[in-house]
């Protein structure tokens, strides 16, 4: 590969960048926003929103915030789990591995409040 070649290959990969780095700040901005508790009523992350795709056949981790202390209930794809929330109100579970499959939903509930 001459230099002419190299630097050409170089600058085409560097256009890119910007975008994917751009991308990458959303989601990262995305979930750092979802650990925010909202008034202390129950939140589960953005990224479990509709038309969320999971990884097959691995653990799969659901988290977001509730009222300090109080237990976070709920189903997905037949599976039950239980969570308590920290004194920050964080709460956090993990499910067993799921096939391939769906459309699944999430239900979650903490004292009156529900999220499907």
């Amino acid at each position: 590969m001459t230099f002419r070649q190299f630097s050409m290959r170089r600058s085409k990969l560097s256009v890119r960048e910007p975008r994917v780095s751009g991308i990458l700040a959303f989601v990262v901005s995305a979930a750092l926003g979802s650990a925010e508790a909202q008034d202390g009523s129950l939140t589960v992350s953005p990224l479990f929103a509709s038309h969320a795709v999971l990884q097959r056949d691995m653990p799969i981790r659901f988290w977001g915030t509730s009222d300090p202390g109080t237990t976070v209930s709920g189903t997905f794809a037949g599976s039950e789990f239980s969570a308590k929330a920290d004194d920050d109100g964080h709460w956090e579970t993990v499910i067993g591995p799921k096939a391939a499959g769906g459309p699944f939903v999430l239900y979650v509930n903490s004292g009156d409040d529900s999220i499907r």
